[in-house]
């Protein structure tokens, strides 16, 4: 038995050693993950943000491409509906008969 003795200390010794190795690196493990885990969540959350101000952005500028085409549209409107007044109005002869009074009195007066 004496001369097993060395060899069941070494023997021992791996053993205590491989256990200790083995559950050291299963709590570095653990705590790797963890701090993982939470690095993903925080990134997941930056991501969320940084997606939540573009859909706003986006948001906003397709309000302000309405309003400006709103503004267009109004504007052709009001100029299309001046021109047919004033179509409408140059047609009437009252207001021919004034024209042509005004241009008339206008040369004469220079004269």
């Amino acid at each position: 038995m004496k001369e097993y003795l060395p060899y069941l200390v070494s023997i021992l010794t791996a053993v205590i050693s491989a256990v200790v190795s083995i559950t050291v690196c299963k709590k570095q493990t653990k705590t790797e993950i963890e701090k993982i885990k939470e690095q993903s969540k925080a990134n997941i959350e930056l991501e969320r943000e940084k997606l939540q101000l573009e859909k706003e952005k986006i948001e906003l500028e397709h309000k302000l491409e309405l309003e400006k085409i709103h503004a267009q549209n109004d504007d052709a409107f009001a100029s299309g509906l001046t021109n047919q007044l004033f179509e409408m109005v140059m047609q009437m002869p009252e207001v021919k008969q004034k024209i042509t009074q005004g241009v008339k009195e206008g040369l004469n007066g220079k004269k």
